[in-house]
């Protein structure tokens, strides 16, 4: 079922008053037949002597409306041809005016007749003038709505308050198609309107389909879950005291950014942004980062997640890496400055933003609504041993306790034909025990955290307050076996079983499935998705080749956790 997440009320009923626009001024009360005037008012069904009518006649009528309800007297006026042709051939064709008024709030309303062909004919035996609409002897002509303006109210949902009144004029007038409904203009349409913020605009959105929206290019962000509302009107029940409508506005999730602030891989700070949707994100206050005198970032390290409540099947986008680093805080926003400058947070967040500022505030549009964001740097102690996750350790010291001959990985296209991160045998379990063996690669956790242990007297620990994130990378440079137990170490006496995590090269490429109907994907944990696979001779992008958990077997990723076998594609 559709959900409606704009809610229309019923019509709002207002107080009545007296028709503000009146018949014309009556020339004489009563009709005295033996003084013939220029000009003469008279009503329909009075008796009268048709031969005494003056030259001109003005004729009041009843106009009631669809519902049956008496709108006003309206004046039709008969010219001297007309009195002329009505008093030789005891009929005369009409057309009956059109009725302009004003309802009760000052909104104008304008009716129509329904007959197509009225005649004024004068009946011998009542001596009195009387109508005939299509055919039929009417007392009184029925009138319907043609045009008007409507009083829309804009209401939040949740706190009833009223943010803004519009008259929407010409919102009675009926279609092309002649139907009695118009569309709710939204206040970003109108001038002098606020900007609702914290809350949708004026349209009607659709959140289960958008829930089921799978993107079929790069853009996940462009799609298009809102339409107009399209008011429909009863015209019977449309009058003077009846012809105002209430629109609730819908509460949007806000957008959130988590800023997140590592030393030694634990957590130094953490702060929370918010921002409304359709209002703005402000400069922050800037936090206190570690002393770079006794710290240095690693670049490399440097972490984006986001996931959207309203897109939910889109999962969690992660990236990682020194060019992530350099996207994000390598711009220079104004007089805000860059990444470069004590403005690490702000700059953070102008950076994942990607909008444009506005007095050095960020706009917060609908494609951010309910979007959560994560940015975490990390920094590390300039006394830690010779370990260096972030960088190259292309100039690490010998580490004593090393006696493999193993060399670090050079990310060379060896990789891509099937040697695996690491290089010569990272997973060969006849390591020595006990004694940590060089390994230049990274390793990525899967869908669950992960336990870090600290190795003491030959035997590894599990820190009870240290877990890796999970679907988080990290830099590894040595490989230990403790009791058949192999790990890798992604920080200063931090350690994580090979098991808990995957081993990955961060390389990228494109692949084509080959003649299989679908091609099957599995996640990080091995376990096959079972609800979409790759379509045959489709090509994929991939930006990483990763090895899941003990398996030898080389896999492409072609999504945040989605990974196809090697063996099921080609290389491009």
């Amino acid at each position: 079922m559709k959900v409606k997440a704009l809610l229309l009320s019923s019509l709002i009923l207002g107080g009545f008053s007296a028709p503000l626009v009146q018949p014309a001024s009556v020339l004489s009360a009563e009709m005295n037949q033996s003084i013939k005037t220029d000009s003469q008012e008279i009503k329909l069904n009075e008796k009268v002597d048709l031969n005494s009518l003056p030259q001109t006649l003005n004729l009041s009528i009843e106009a009631y409306s669809s519902a049956n309800e008496l709108l006003e007297n309206v004046t039709l006026e008969l010219d001297a041809s007309e009195m002329s042709e009505l008093k030789n051939n005891h009929k005369v064709s009409v057309m009956l005016p059109n009725i302009e008024t004003k309802s009760n709030w000052g909104g104008d309303l304008e009716y129509a007749p329904k007959a197509k062909n009225s005649e004024i004919v004068y009946d011998e035996t009542s001596q009195s003038l009387m109508l005939i609409s299509d055919g039929q002897k009417t007392t009184h002509p029925s009138y319907k709505l043609v045009d008007g303006t409507a009083k829309i109210h804009y209401v939040t949902e949740d706190t009833k308050k009223e943010l803004f009144v519009h008259e929407q004029e010409h919102a009675f007038k009926p279609d092309a198609e002649g139907k009695s409904e118009f569309i709710i203009t939204p206040l970003e349409e109108i001038n002098e309107a606020p900007y609702p913020v914290g809350y949708f605009d004026a349209y009607e959105l659709d959140f289960e389909s958008l829930a089921q929206y799978i993107p079929l290019n790069d853009n996940a962000t462009d799609v298009d879950f809102d339409d107009p509302i399209i008011q429909k009107y009863d015209e019977k029940k449309i009058n003077k005291k009846n012809n105002e409508f209430t629109v609730y506005l819908k509460k949007a999730k806000p957008y959130t950014i988590n800023f997140k602030v590592y030393l030694d891989n634990k957590e130094y700070l953490s702060r929370t942004v918010k921002g409304e949707l359709n209002g703005t994100i402000p400069f922050q206050e800037e936090p206190k980062l570690p002393d770079p005198t006794v710290a240095t970032l690693n670049k490399y390290k440097t972490a984006y997640s986001s996931t959207s409540e309203y897109l939910p099947q889109l999962g969690t986008g992660i990236q990682t890496g020194a060019a992530l680093f350099y996207r994000v805080f390598g711009r220079n926003f104004d007089n805000i400055g860059d990444g470069s400058t004590n403005n690490m947070l702000n700059t953070g967040i102008y950076g994942i933003t990607g909008e444009e500022l506005e007095d050095n505030e960020v706009p917060v549009s609908d494609m951010f609504t309910g979007r959560t964001s994560t940015l975490e740097i990390y920094y590390e102690s300039i006394n830690q041993d010779d370990t260096n996750n972030g960088d190259s350790n292309s100039n690490e010291k010998p580490d004593p306790d090393e006696n493999s001959t193993q060399k670090p990985d050079t990310g060379s296209e060896n990789n891509q034909s099937g040697e695996k991160p690491g290089n010569n045998n990272s997973t060969n379990n006849n390591l020595p025990n006990n004694k940590p063996t060089k390994f230049n690669g990274y390793v990525g956790t899967m869908n669950d955290t992960v336990a870090v242990y600290s190795l003491k007297d030959g035997q590894m620990t599990a820190e009870k307050n240290k877990k890796l994130a999970q679907h988080s990378d990290w830099r590894s440079d040595r490989i230990i076996i403790i009791d058949g137990e192999k790990y890798y170490r992604i920080a200063t006496d931090e350690w994580v079983k090979a098991c808990d995590i995957y081993r990955y090269e961060p390389t990228k490429g494109i692949v084509e499935t080959m003649n299989s109907e679908i091609t099957h994907l599995v996640n990080s944990n091995m376990k096959q998705v079972t609800n979409r696979g790759l379509a045959a001779k489709t090509a994929w992008k991939y930006d990483r080749i990763a090895y899941l958990g003990d398996s030898e077997t080389k896999h492409f990723r072609v999504a945040s956790h989605e990974f196809v076998n090697a063996s099921d594609v080609l290389v491009k």
